[in-house]
Order: structure tokens, then sequence, then C-alpha cells
């Protein structure tokens, strides 16, 4: 029986294939992380393994929504597990850079390491808060107006994760350029933590053009832009710490800070000896 898609959810065909690719390549990060759990220990990584479910419980209900188009249900249980699973990778990242920042010691760092994870995981935490009322409010009703303001908050909430990304990626090049003199296997969890950082803002900018532009906008209707600028890069952000991963190359023997006792007057003195 042919469809209608223009009278769907979707109002466009959406493609099984991708789906089932990003299911696979999702699933496999997920096992990977896990993984590192029982070979490193690697508990603090936790909110990429939550990500990477989230993603592929979203791609399961995608699959589903696309063979069954008119149940609200799936469609509204991918589009919220596709739209919130990255919160979870931006938190992931800001615990790896306080981690960071406590192998090389704060005074490297303008945000203390304790602080960068309440700093920014509070941000997570309400920008996911906003993004879920806004997404209830988009999802559960058939009211023109709950919709409008649904997209509203949706967007806020994505604005402010897009905020936050840019903040912290500010900081993680202030923390390189600071302590770039110091040598060590750091550096490299240092440019996934810059490339990630860009990734996810590219991302969260891509979702607030879409969805300032409504359901039925350019960019919502293009399904290669969804799978390019969020499910892609995404991919790339979870999965370049599964080679590079935190607990190889910030090693348990090398946690003590570098320079415990020195402020960043009396290490910039030593920089210029």
């Amino acid at each position: 029986m042919s469809v209608d898609w223009s009278a769907t959810f979707f109002h466009y065909e959406p493609t099984t294939s991708l789906a089932y690719t990003a299911l696979a390549g999702f699933t496999v990060l997920a096992i990977v992380h896990v993984g590192y759990f029982f070979t490193h220990r690697s508990f603090f990584m936790w909110p990429f393994v939550a990500g990477s479910i989230m993603e592929c419980a979203g791609f399961a209900a995608r699959i589903l929504s696309i063979n069954n188009p008119f149940q609200s249900k799936y469609y509204a249980a991918q589009h919220g597990l596709i739209v919130l699973a990255p919160v979870f990778f931006s938190a992931g990242y800001y615990v790896i850079l306080a981690r960071t920042i406590s192998l090389l010691g704060d005074a490297y760092s303008p945000i203390r390491s304790r602080l960068v994870v309440r700093i920014f995981v509070a941000s997570d935490l309400i920008s996911f808060l906003i993004q879920i009322s806004g997404s209830g409010l988009l999802l559960g009703s058939t009211d023109i107006n709950k919709i409008d303001i649904g997209e509203k908050v949706l967007v806020g909430g994505l604005v402010v994760q897009a905020i936050s990304t840019a903040l912290f990626l500010l900081l993680v090049v202030v923390v390189t350029l600071r302590a770039n003199h110091l040598q060590g296997s750091w550096k490299r969890i240092s440019a996934v933590l810059l490339l990630g950082a860009v990734l996810i803002l590219i991302r969260s900018i891509f979702r607030v053009a879409e969805f300032s532009g409504g359901f039925t906008g350019p960019l919502a209707l293009n399904e290669p832009l969804l799978y390019i600028l969020d499910i892609l890069l995404m991919f790339i952000a979870t999965g370049m710490l599964c080679l590079v991963h935190p607990a190889v190359h910030l090693r348990v023997t090398e946690r003590e800070p570098l320079h415990p006792s020195l402020d960043p007057s009396e290490m910039e003195m030593n920089r210029s000896k």
C-alpha cells in the first residue's frame, strides 16, 4: 500500500536504510564504551554510554515510525530521543575537561576543575529540562498555540546548549594554550575536546535553525542534512573517544597536578626562564 508521506508526521519519505545504519553505528559505540568500563574502569564515561543508548532507542523508534507513519507515539519517541541524546555527550565532554585540568593543575585554567563540572553540567541540565518541556508541548498536543509555544521553548533549550558549548570551547582553547608547553598524551585528549566541542556546536546551531523554521520548514524536510549535521557529527564526537580514550591518555599514574604549588604568575615566570 502506497503512503502519502506529505500527510504523515514526517512530511517526507524517510530513508529506512539510514536509520538502520545509525542504529548499528551507535550500538557499536555503546558496546565499545561499555567495554572500556570493564577493561579500564572508566565509569566516568557513562554519559557517552547513556547518549549512545538513547540514539539507538531513537533510531529503533524511527524505524518503527517509518513502518507506522501515522502512529504519533513512535514519531514522538524517535524525535525526542534523537534531539535529547547529545545533551549526554556534552556532559561527558565537560567531565573529560575537568579531569584534564585536574591532571595539568588548576592554575592552567581560569575555572577550577571541580567547578567546571558543576557549572557546565548545571547548564546542560537546564538545557535538557527546557528541551524536554518544549518537546512535550510540541509532540503531545494538537493545539496550534501549544505547538507554537513548544517550538519556541525547544529552540530556547537548544540556544542554551549552544551558548554553553561555545563557552566550553573557549575554556578548552584557554587551557590548551596555557599548558601547551607541557608534554604528554593529554594533548591528544585536548585535540579531541576541541574538535568535539566544535561538532556539538555546529549540531546545536543546525538544530536551532531547523526548529526555528518549524516542522515543515526547509531544514526540517531535508533528511540528508539531519544525518550530516546531527547524526554524523554526534557519531564522530562520540567515536573519537573510542580511539583516543581518556582512560588511556589521562593515565592514573599521571593524575597528580604537574605544578600543584605554582600560581599563574609563578608559572609565567618559569616559562620566561
